[in-house]
Parts: structure tokens; sequence; C-alpha cells
């Protein structure tokens, strides 16, 4: 039997701004992260699904519609860089709206920080 399937919904580490040694690294370091955390959560048995939407409303709302629309999810998590981010905080009430309306029956999770994207997924 599947483990709990769960969308994780993130900005693509390529449209996050950085600082320091250039986005490049910053993009890598991300990305190296999220998959250390999606492979701690497959092996507790949860079945997560990466979605790196542009941080464009627009094109945001475009990726999770499909992503919505093509599989059930029992949880969908709004990762940290769009709800911890104030100047994003529109982004995350568009996204929980949008959520909430094509998949009424998911539960919406979020997580603080990257390392805590299954403990917020499991709960």
């Amino acid at each position: 039997m599947l483990g709990k399937r769960i969308l994780v919904i993130g900005i693509d580490p390529d449209k996050v701004e950085s600082s320091g040694d250039g986005p490049r690294f910053a993009a890598r370091a991300l990305q190296a992260g999220l998959d250390r955390e999606r492979a701690r959560m497959a092996a507790e048995g949860l079945v997560p699904t990466t979605l790196a939407i542009d941080p464009a409303p627009q094109a945001a709302e475009q990726a999770v519609r499909y992503a919505l629309g093509a599989s059930h999810y029992e949880v969908v998590m709004i990762d940290a860089g769009v709800r911890g981010d104030p100047e994003r905080m529109p982004l995350f009430e568009q996204l929980s709206g949008l959520i909430r309306e094509l998949a009424p029956a998911s539960w919406i999770a979020s997580n603080t920080s990257l390392g805590m994207s299954r403990e917020a997924a499991a709960a």
C-alpha cells in the first residue's frame, strides 16, 4: 500500500534570489536540500511530489491548477520559501485559496524550514 501522497509546492530554486556566493551556488544548495528532504520523506513511507513554481502569481496559479487537476494528494504543503517570506504572503494566500477550491479534501500544511517538511506533512 502506498503511503500518504503529498504535493510539496515551493519556489523554483533557479528563481530564488540570493546573495553571497551567487545565484547558481544558492540554487544548487537549495536543490540539494530539497532532494535530501524528499528522500527522507520517502524513506518514512510518504510519497512526495515536488512542484517548483515561478513566483509570478499567474504562473504559480497555472502550475498548481495543473498539478491538482492531474492527481489527488492527501496533503498539499506550501513550502516555507512561500509562507515565510512577508513579500510572498499574497502568493501564499492565493495558493491556499486555490488548494481549498481545487482539492477541498486535501489537508494544507506548511513547513517552517527546509528540514521540517516531513514533520509538517506527516502531522
